[in-house]
């Protein structure tokens, strides 16, 4: 199962990922992280439902296609309290969605082909330049091989 861990995130991502809550949380909107970091492994599974397994499509990007493989991504949901609410008012995700870019992140629900709109991802480095999805997959796969051999 793909955590929920803000630890997990790479350090921009996490910071904004914070300012995103606060602020919320003093607009009166209650939301929670539902995904941060996913594996390659746990990626494959989610792109596999409602394709090779039950249930509905939930995301276009395979293993190492997605920002959440590369720890600069995380999903959102709104809650009353007691459940999660994937589909609050198009309003209310407007409003955080313009927050979200004000803080630097690009929101899945502007994506072309599958409007993510509990996605958000980070493309920036920690000199503020923007960079490809590739870019940081290599950078992952790097420190999960030296990880690797520390073992």
């Amino acid at each position: 199962m793909a955590s929920r861990d803000l630890n997990l995130l790479e350090p921009g991502t996490r910071k904004r990922v914070g300012w995103l809550l606060s602020w919320c949380k003093k607009q009166g909107i209650d939301i929670i992280v539902t995904c941060t970091y996913r594996t390659p492994a746990e990626q494959t599974t989610l792109y596999a439902q409602g394709r090779t397994k039950p249930g509905s499509k939930v995301t276009n990007a395979r293993a190492w296609r997605s920002w959440h493989n590369v720890r600069r991504a995380f999903d959102i949901c709104f809650t009353d309290g007691k459940k999660a609410i994937y589909s609050g008012p198009l309003a209310k995700w407007n409003e955080v969605a313009a927050k979200a870019k004000e803080i630097g992140l690009t929101w899945g629900g502007n994506f072309r082909s599958f409007k993510d709109k509990p996605h958000f991802q980070y493309e920036y480095d920690h000199t503020g330049a923007k960079h490809s999805l590739s870019y940081y997959v290599a950078q992952e796969k790097k420190a999960q091989e030296l990880v690797k051999k520390k073992r």
